[in-house]
């Protein structure tokens, strides 16, 4: 019996069993029931009988020590000591008590690298985060076969990372990659740098930035939203330039209506 959890599931063998006999004398006297998890080692045998007879036999692996896979579980049932190699045994069935748990998502904490190791797919319902800081420090997830892609992807910038033009990120590579996601969302503290492509090629999903990042509020460019840009934002704001630092509401206008928000931003712890 093969059991093949799906993607995110881990299965447990709660209990399984053999039914089976013996066609006559020369037919193997000693059974267990081994399982892949183990390589099929007879030393790490679920259950053993020993059946000296041709009537119907039941091998039983009760409550079977917690065996876990996080990939598919095969389990055999096994004869040896047979007298002969023309004796045979005849299985007439077979059933398998599972329980199927959802493998726990790691807490990676910091930007770091995901090696998933096989195929995995995305659905409909999966969010994934990725993170992206300065000095080309990233999020990556790289699958070790075919990635099939689906549901929602959330970029975060951080760090203060402001994105400078062609800036470019391999968010995620496969063997093969199919699909796409059907919603992508962009976010940074103080960035408008709205303007990137998500570029899906056969075995890469890429991250690319059409234009600069620009941290809003900080119009005089020092890397701080601070008392000195108030003057150049009024600069901007009554000459009626356009200054992507001072367009704090993003509407490609410098107006009366970012005002507020750069006092917010001032404000800002």
């Amino acid at each position: 019996m093969k059991i093949v959890p799906a993607s995110g599931l881990a299965v447990e063998l709660v209990g399984c069993g053999f039914d089976f006999f013996r066609n006559g004398g020369n037919s193997p006297n000693d059974y267990a029931i081994l399982s892949n998890v183990d390589g099929f080692n007879a030393t790490s045998a679920l259950a053993d009988i020993t059946v000296n007879d041709t009537a119907q036999s039941r091998l039983e692996a009760v409550g079977s020590a917690g065996l876990v896979a996080d990939g598919e579980l095969e389990l055999r049932l096994y004869g040896w000591n047979s007298n002969q190699i023309n004796g045979h045994t005849h299985i007439n069935g077979a059933d398998v008590e599972l329980l199927f748990t959802e493998l726990p998502v790691p807490d990676l904490g910091e930007l770091a690298t995901l090696v998933f190791d096989g195929s995995l797919t995305l659905e409909d319902t999966a969010s994934l985060t990725m993170q992206i800081g300065p000095s080309s420090a990233q999020d990556q997830l790289i699958v070790s076969e075919t990635a099939e892609l689906s549901g929602e992807i959330q970029i975060e910038l951080v760090e203060d990372y402001i994105p400078a033009l062609g800036d470019t990120f391999e968010l995620i590579l496969a063997q093969t990659l199919n699909n796409q996601f059907d919603t992508v969302s962009l976010t940074g503290d103080g960035v408008c740098a709205d303007d990137f492509d998500l570029i899906y090629q056969a075995d890469r999903l890429l991250l690319q930035f059409n234009s600069a990042g620009a941290r809003l509020g900080d119009v005089n460019v020092d890397g701080f939203v601070d008392f000195l840009d108030i003057s150049p934002f009024i600069g901007v704001l009554t000459s009626g330039d356009y200054q992507a630092e001072a367009d704090i509401d993003k509407s490609g206008v410098v107006d009366f209506l970012d005002i507020g928000g750069f006092i917010a931003l001032l404000s800002a712890p």
